[in-house]
């Protein structure tokens, strides 16, 4: 069994559609060891999961279009 099963992985569905300067903050005031990145949408990632790790996923305006999740 993996790690990952050990630990469930967090998911912001409230804060889609929001300014990804104020998703961040959000996330970061309520996990301040989160490394957040602003990334535009469809942006080249590494598949991998990390723990920790939130990627919001932007529009050109910085509105985020993918719900915000670990990993």
């Amino acid at each position: 069994m993996s790690s990952a099963s050990h630990h469930q992985l967090k998911s912001w569905p409230a804060l889609n559609f929001m300014d990804a300067r104020t998703v961040a903050n959000i996330i970061k005031k309520e996990n301040p060891d989160f490394q957040i990145f602003i990334l535009l949408a469809g942006s080249p990632v590494t598949k991998d999961l990390k723990h920790g790790r939130v990627r919001l996923f932007t529009n050109m305006e910085e509105i985020v279009v993918i719900v915000p999740q670990e990993g």
